[in-house]
């Protein structure tokens, strides 16, 4: 799948030195860290249109509901070497509403503050399945697999994977399982679970999965990579993953997650 993205335009720049900016936008797509791309200057101007379209891909539709766009907007700076950075919007792909025969559009509030976009940081995503078993008061998981997996150290040689998953009730574990080891940034595990879940409307209680991205190598002992949350109270992807699942009933709902510190 081509993830097309247009840049339609920004209003109300903050002024420069005169009354007016040239101003351009970066698109970059994360965390795939792929060469970012740029809209050509608008000159003069505090509400620059550049009704410009991009495109990055191929991927799934299920990996680009993990990624997340960033549009920076910079204002040209003739007189220097570096261009004066005004601002960005970060916009999760889970938020956008997926149609292939129809364009969306969004107006995000741009944010002055600068994310540090750091390689190394990047530790992965994790596909995951749930479906919520109402009548026997129950939550399958399926750990599908993850794809390009960081690596905590410089050892040679492809570390082994395995995922810890932890069923919260207000605050505290209730219940925990976790995969078989697999060797490989890669790993398929193909490992289905099944939670019981306190009886009752899924929606009044405060339950939580959390899933821990261990690795291991032999002799030395196994470091947590990095963890997905998925309930009511989680961020972006995993609200949403939590909420279609329990709106979706007997039907699975699958997603890739972008794995956290």
């Amino acid at each position: 799948v081509l993830l097309p993205v247009a840049v339609l335009g920004v209003s109300h720049l903050p002024k420069g030195l005169g009354s007016s900016r040239d101003s351009y936008v970066k698109v970059y797509l994360l965390p795939k860290f792929v060469e970012p791309q740029r809209t050509a200057v608008r000159r003069k101007s505090l509400h620059p249109e550049f009704r410009e379209q991009f495109q990055f891909g191929h991927y799934r539709l299920e990996e680009l509901r993990g990624f997340t766009l960033r549009f920076a907007v910079y204002a040209k700076d003739f007189r220097s070497l570096r261009d004066s950075f005004i601002g960005e919007v970060m916009f999760p792909c889970a938020q956008a509403t997926w149609c292939p025969e129809a364009a969306s559009s969004y107006t995000r509030e741009l944010s002055t503050t600068k994310t540090k976009l750091k390689k190394s940081t990047t530790l992965g995503q994790l596909f995951l399945l749930l479906q919520y078993q109402a009548l026997a008061n129950r939550i399958k998981v399926l750990v599908r697999k993850a794809e390009n997996l960081g690596r905590l150290t410089r050892v040679p040689g492809a570390p082994d994977h395995y995922v810890v998953i932890q069923l919260y009730c207000d605050g505290r574990v209730i219940d925990s399982k976790e995969t078989k080891s697999i060797a490989g940034s890669s790993p398929v595990w193909n490992a289905p679970f099944l939670f019981s879940i306190p009886a009752g409307d899924i929606q009044d209680q405060q339950l939580c999965l959390e899933f821990t991205v261990m690795q291991a190598r032999l002799y030395l002992r196994s470091c947590a990579l990095g963890r997905v949350l998925i309930g009511p109270h989680a961020p972006q992807a995993g609200l949403l993953h939590w909420q279609e699942m329990c709106s979706r009933g007997p039907v699975e709902s699958a997603r890739w997650h972008v794995i956290q510190p």
